[in-house]
């Protein structure tokens, strides 16, 4: 009998992908936990990490992330906490918009609705499994 090397590394190809896949299904997960748990805290406690001329903040089912034209901060500032969250941002579509404001230091500050990235987390997932799903009917029929 003859060894058929083509059919080993069809194996460890299929092997490799599967564990990728259950990789990406548990990164997923993990992310949509997260992002569900800071959904949940930004209505009671807002949570700011500022550095250089940037910021980035969680209040009220938001995550926002502000630029200054001209800094009044300088280097890095550790995660600050709010003891109430910010009022709610005037948003645009579907909790999606952007503000300008100030006089002297102009503040840009755009919002993303934390919904988003719990759907993007948990298409990814959805999107692994069913990937998995297909290989392993493959891998059946192969057989």
């Amino acid at each position: 009998m003859r060894y058929n090397r083509s059919k080993d590394m069809t194996r460890s190809r299929h092997r490799h992908r599967r564990i990728l896949l259950n990789v990406g299904m548990g990164l997923s997960l993990l992310l949509l936990l997260a992002t569900l748990a800071l959904w949940a805290r930004s209505y009671f406690v807002a949570d700011v990490f500022r550095w250089s001329s940037n910021a980035v903040f969680a209040s009220r089912g938001d995550v926002g992330f502000s630029a200054f034209a001209s800094s009044p901060f300088r280097g890095l500032v550790p995660l600050h906490h709010a003891v109430r969250p910010a009022p709610p941002n005037p948003t645009g579509w579907l909790g999606f918009g952007s503000d300008q404001e100030g006089a002297a230091v102009i503040i840009t500050t755009y919002y993303f609705p934390l919904w988003f990235f719990a759907a993007a987390f948990a298409s990814i997932g959805i999107l692994c499994r069913a990937r998995r799903r297909a290989h392993d009917a493959l891998g059946r029929s192969a057989h």
